[in-house]
């Protein structure tokens, strides 16, 4: 009688350890599927990110520090602001302590979840969004991510004056 309910609960046992390992592995999620359902923000400073609601401090803090280090070890860098401003265009570098110059920091996007990330943000010629340093870009159009008004506003200033700029100086119109 016995070993009718031993091979009974075997199988039984057996799919609990299965559901206990992949439980934790994420649920047989990958790190980087976790990362895309993470929510993702871009904001200003930390405490634009906290005061938000976004994150709490630390996890705004903890995004906002990955950032930086992005923006110290992969922003462009130019031997002299003229040359920064013919590739980044006027008002978009910023001098370094190496006395070179490098592309100007404009906002950061922060990726909450278990493990806090983010990336520094730049303005860049002939984009309407904010762009990493891997070109990627980002417009306060896309609903998965959430705009501080001060990034939407920083954003929208930044296109703006590119677009009056441009068409001010064209020749042969009238």
């Amino acid at each position: 009688m016995i070993t009718r309910y031993v091979s009974r609960a075997l199988p039984i046992i057996g799919l609990l350890g299965l559901a206990t390992v992949l439980g934790g592995c994420n649920g047989g999620a990958s790190e980087a599927e976790a990362s895309k359902a993470a929510p993702k923000g871009i904001f200003l400073s930390t405490g634009d990110c906290a005061e938000n609601g976004f994150a709490d401090f630390d996890t705004c803090s903890k995004g906002i520090t990955a950032a930086i280090k992005d923006h110290d070890s992969n922003a462009p860098t130019y031997d002299s602001l003229r040359a920064c401003e013919a590739s980044e265009g006027p008002n978009r570098c910023e001098r370094t302590l190496s006395d070179t110059y490098r592309r100007r920091l404009f906002a950061f996007l922060v990726l909450g979840g278990a493990k806090p990330d983010g990336r520094s943000l730049y303005i860049e010629i002939g984009k309407q969004g904010y762009t990493d340093n891997k070109k990627a870009e980002y417009l306060d159009s896309d609903l998965s991510l959430t705009f501080s008004k001060g990034a939407a506003e920083t954003l929208a200033a930044n296109v703006l004056k590119k677009a009056k700029k441009s068409s001010f100086g064209k020749k042969g119109s009238g």
